[in-house]
């Protein structure tokens, strides 16, 4: 269920703000006073939302696809 919780948050989320939040627990990770379960917690965040943002990638690559293939059916046609 938390995860459900999780994903539908990531969702919500721009591939631009997945991409800022990386960023910033990359920062925090590079913090040398972070604890070992505090860098491992946002480790396993980053992982989150890479995948995240991956699925979102594959999603609008997947899009981009089906609108040239349909140009290219237009154009053909012309």
């Amino acid at each position: 269920m938390a995860q459900t919780k999780l994903k539908e948050k990531t969702e919500e989320k721009s591939i631009n703000v997945c991409f800022e939040e990386l960023e910033q627990l990359i920062e925090e990770m590079e913090d040398p006073s972070q604890s070992l379960e505090e860098s491992f917690e946002k480790y396993k965040k980053g992982v989150t939302l890479i995948k995240e943002c991956s699925e979102k990638i594959e999603r609008v690559e997947k899009e981009l696809r089906i609108i040239e293939e349909s140009d290219n059916k237009h154009e053909e046609q012309a």
